[in-house]
């Protein structure tokens, strides 16, 4: 019912927003694409392995899930499908380098009511490093890419969405007092 609904949106949201119930609900929207920040505890899923061609599938309940990937825990980690680096300019001048690293069509646990293995995503870390390639913060920024139209963003255009949130939040709660 919104008047944008045909047009292609990214919905930028923080980690309150990454939960099952949310993207559950937004995963299935046609043109809308959310970027919200991952808590760095939390476990992933490769897709699991298709059956070899020519054999029958195993009885018994599909299996979504393959290879878990823990968040905290990079030995079970794959190589990133994809990798990036962009920079970053603070008001004082400051130039950082942020490396990100993207891994495609990972899956979640969900609920009965919102299945989230039908909803595959991106996921993203990024990490900030400054000119001596020293970590400027310990632990890295995880961002999950929901949509079906996600692939049509580069980690760089979801770096640059999520970065911009800071912005907005700090317009609404000016705007609220």
């Amino acid at each position: 019912s919104l008047p944008f609904h045909q047009e292609f949106c990214v919905n930028v949201v923080d980690s309150d927003y990454s939960a099952v119930s949310y993207l559950g609900g937004v995963a299935p929207q046609p043109n809308l694409v959310t970027v919200a920040r991952l808590p760095g505890n939390r476990t992933v899923y490769r897709q699991a392995e298709s059956p070899a061609q020519g054999t029958s599938r195993p009885r018994g309940h599909p299996t979504w899930f393959g290879a878990p990937m823990s968040l905290k825990a990079p030995d079970t980690w794959d190589a990133p499908d994809e990798v990036a680096t962009t920079t970053l300019t603070t008001r004082k001048g400051q130039t950082y380098t942020v490396q990100l690293e993207g891994w495609y069509d990972l899956l979640r646990r969900g609920t009965r009511d919102l299945p989230m293995h039908q909803y595959p995503f991106t996921l993203v870390r990024a990490r900030v490093m400054d000119d001596q390639g020293e970590l400027v913060f310990t632990r890295p920024l995880w961002l999950v890419v929901v949509g079906q139209r996600r692939r049509e963003l580069s980690l760089r255009d979801i770096w640059d969405a999520y970065r911009q949130r800071y912005d907005l939040e700090h317009f609404f709660r000016f705007g609220k007092q």
